[in-house]
């Protein structure tokens, strides 16, 4: 557990976790950026309370169940990107008030969930946008992933002059 633990920056859970626990990143105020692995099944309730630096958070679509008040107090989260194509259960009846997320955090899910997420609670109190997973990008292209989102396709068509070149290179860069 990192409670209160300010000068933690990030982190990268273990495949071996299959729960986060009650309060695990409570009041981590300088945590920007956690890795969950596909192992994740449950966000147990205040895990991020108080991490006020982090930005964005992906949910993989292994975690089927976020407790109360696990992102309360993550006053700059602007996107959650939940893999799930089935909405996790958020709180339970009792707490559906308590998910808290900021009231302008986008919610990115795949794009046959959009609907099915709008249609529940508390999902349904946020803007519920698709995932984007392909880029298509063409010789004098400018493109920049502003959000910081996977992409599954890219593709690039590259006009050639003549048909006697040795070697292609690529105008960006992929990481890997």
């Amino acid at each position: 557990m990192f409670y209160y633990c300010v000068n933690l920056v990030n982190v990268t859970i273990p495949n071996s976790v299959t729960s986060i626990g009650e309060s695990a990143f409570h009041n981590c105020s300088s945590l920007t950026d956690i890795t969950i692995p596909n192992s994740v099944t449950d966000i147990m309730n205040n895990v991020f309370w108080g991490c006020s630096s982090l930005t964005n958070i992906t949910i993989p679509n292994s975690v089927e169940e976020i407790s109360y008040s696990a992102f309360e107090g993550c006053t700059s989260l602007a996107s959650i990107i939940c893999k799930n194509p089935t909405p996790p259960i958020c709180c339970n009846d009792l707490y559906d008030e308590d998910f808290l997320l900021p009231t302008s955090c986008i919610i990115k899910v795949p794009a046959e969930s959009v609907e099915l997420y709008k249609k529940t609670s508390p999902w349904s109190n946020y803007n519920i946008q698709a995932i984007s997973t392909e880029v298509n990008l063409t010789d004098n292209e400018d493109y920049t992933n502003a959000t910081d989102t996977e992409r599954n396709t890219i593709t690039y068509t590259r006009t050639l002059p003549n048909l006697l070149w040795n070697a292609l290179y690529l105008p960006f860069e992929i990481p890997v």
